[in-house]
């Protein structure tokens, strides 16, 4: 949704849910939300396509990155895999070819630092 409020309440029920039922139930969620929210395209064993068009697949919007993001910090703050995410998928995009990939890595940062009452010690 393109209303920041909605993509807020969306994400904080889907980490609530993620918590509920503990993220080893449901373990393709950290994924997916990272290649939506880092804008990744290449295929992978979830299946996932964002856009395709033709033969190419297009990356996620900036409302589908952004909203993304926020679920990602919040199930991963709820799951504790704050430090795997930042080292595994965050710092490495700093320098990524892409705009979108490097814009959502900072959305993620935003929201990770807003929602980890720990985030300094990563």
């Amino acid at each position: 949704d393109a209303h920041p409020d909605v993509r807020l309440a969306a994400a904080t029920a889907l980490a609530q849910v993620v918590d509920a039922l503990g993220v080893d139930r449901v373990p393709f969620i950290i994924q997916r939300l990272t290649r939506a929210a880092l804008s990744r395209t290449e295929p992978d064993e979830c299946g996932d396509i964002i856009a395709k068009k033709g033969d190419e697949v297009l990356a996620a919007g900036a409302s589908e990155r952004s909203g993304a993001a926020q679920a990602l910090s919040l199930v991963c703050v709820e799951s504790g895999t704050v430090s795997a995410l930042m080292r595994d998928d965050l710092v490495p995009l700093s320098r990524h070819q892409t705009p979108a990939a490097r814009e959502g890595a900072l959305w993620c940062l935003r929201f990770l630092a807003r929602d980890d009452a720990d985030f300094g010690d990563h």
